[in-house]
């Protein structure tokens, strides 16, 4: 059934490319199918099956793979399909847009991040077969969402348009939300069937972490923060018009309340901090440096409680008042994500440069066979150092493009602020996907448009 419904889904995507300008089938395909799509064609864990029967419930999930940012067992995923749909409607309906489409030095990282796997596969003598896999895996479910970033959101309207459909895209998931928020995780099962990582993580304080139709529960918990953000900064620049009949403050409210329930301290934490810097910069106020060096002490501070200074701590306050402080604030969470990447890079250490090449590699580990949860380390691990270094460009340069090109007084333009809103959505992203390695296909396309747009806004305001 599912690959039914993937192929009808590239079918109706590559159709809307020639019914709807190619501009908004790419934001229909880009958004609508990342929220809509299964992941991937899960095949169920046989439990009869001695191996599966020992393991633990994670270790079972992992063996389907930890999201389609990476290659996993499967090759056709929710990246593959929305990735492929999306360059066979540019190239069947807007060839002439593409050709015009000039490479530039920003592109570089995207490029080497898009065949590093035919380098790691040659390396580490993999089959040509799968060498040739995980290169067109990059390739299209990058490549594809970037192109159409850098081809269709290079000015303020567009950027705009993008904008309000990530925020309708929230509005529809917000009511789904408090639903699963309440009663648990349901509508996957209930569509697609089998979800490897419906039980991680789901049991909160109060009721249970949602799902959707996302990959993970964490995915979803910085997911809607973020969108509601977005709205919120939009709404304060005058730029969210009323959307599905409901008025842009409306909205908003709708949009934090629902994020609310996704119970993520993380993805909560960084909307309520956006939405206090977004306050400061409409007032025109300049942060003090002691106040930057205490966050950054503070940040400090957490990583070293969690990577194991607790021990320490807890020699003084007692070891049981440390645990139940971490089960409070969830820093469990945040000291596993670290744990692991301490213990789990070590196979990844012998071979550095050019990567293990195969996508589960973690299991090279005698100590700790489970994978790293974080995007980058766990592109390392597969394809290299400098495929790393060179994901991280692909975010990086693109904020920074921005943040050099427009100054920070015009953050609360009503059009420039928009630009600044999705900016900021996709940093928030960036730090998430340091403990997770999880990410959307709509990011790459923002992505995209901020490269193209940030040198366009620095020569115009230079000139103005």
């Amino acid at each position: 059934m599912i690959l039914i419904i993937f192929g009808l889904a590239m079918l109706l995507g590559v159709i809307l490319f020639f019914v709807l300008p190619p501009r908004r089938a790419a934001m229909v395909c880009l958004i609508g199918g990342w929220c809509l799509l299964p992941t991937a064609n899960f095949v169920v864990p046989d439990i009869h099956d001695p191996t599966i029967a020992q393991a633990d419930e994670f270790t079972v999930a992992a063996t389907t793979g930890i999201g389609t940012a990476l290659i996993g067992p499967y090759w056709l995923t929710r990246s593959t399909v929305i990735g492929a749909t999306v360059l066979i409607g540019m190239l069947l309906a807007d060839f002439k847009s593409l050709r015009r489409l000039k490479p530039k030095w920003f592109d570089i990282p995207m490029a080497i991040w898009c065949i590093a796997p035919l380098f790691s596969g040659l390396f580490n003598q993999l089959t040509i077969e799968q060498t040739l896999l995980n290169l067109s895996y990059h390739m299209i479910a990058w490549g594809g969402p970037y192109i159409a970033g850098r081809l269709y959101f290079s000015d303020i309207k567009p950027m705009r348009e993008l904008g309000v459909a990530l925020v309708i895209a929230g509005l529809v998931y917000a009511p789904l939300c408090v639903l699963e928020g309440v009663f648990g995780p349901l509508f996957y099962e209930l569509l697609y069937q089998y979800h490897p990582y419906y039980f991680d993580g789901i049991d909160r304080a109060i009721g249970y972490r949602p799902v959707l139709m996302l990959e993970h529960g964490s995915q979803l918990g910085v997911w809607m923060p973020a969108i509601a953000l977005l709205a919120f900064w939009m709404h304060m620049c005058r730029a969210l018009p009323k959307l599905l009949f409901v008025p842009s403050h409306v909205a908003v409210l709708i949009l934090v309340f629902s994020s609310l329930f996704t119970q993520s301290l993380g993805g909560i934490g960084l909307m309520i901090l956006g939405m206090v810097g977004f306050a400061l910069i409409k007032r025109g106020v300049q942060i003090p440096k002691p106040v930057w060096a205490a966050g950054v002490i503070c940040i400090v501070g957490i990583g070293v409680f969690v990577a194991g200074g607790d021990q320490v701590v807890g020699k003084v306050i007692g070891q049981g008042t440390v645990n139940k402080l971490k089960d409070v604030s969830r820093l469990r969470s945040l000291g596993w994500r670290v744990n692991a990447m301490t213990r789990g890079m070590e196979p990844a250490l012998k071979q550095p440069v050019l990567g293990l090449g195969q996508w589960d590699w973690w299991q090279l580990n005698e100590e700790s066979k489970r994978p790293v949860w974080n995007l980058f380390l766990q592109g390392m691990g597969e394809h290299g150092l400098f495929a790393a270094f060179a994901l991280l460009a692909v975010f990086v340069i693109p904020l920074w493009q921005f943040v050099t090109g427009c100054p920070v007084k015009l953050w609360s333009d009503v059009n420039l602020g928009v630009i600044a809103a999705l900016a900021v959505f996709l940093l928030v992203h960036l730090i998430d996907s340091m403990l997770n390695p999880t990410f959307s296909t709509s990011l790459i396309c923002v992505a995209g448009g901020l490269n193209t747009i940030g040198p366009f806004l620095k020569r115009a305001l230079k000139s103005a």
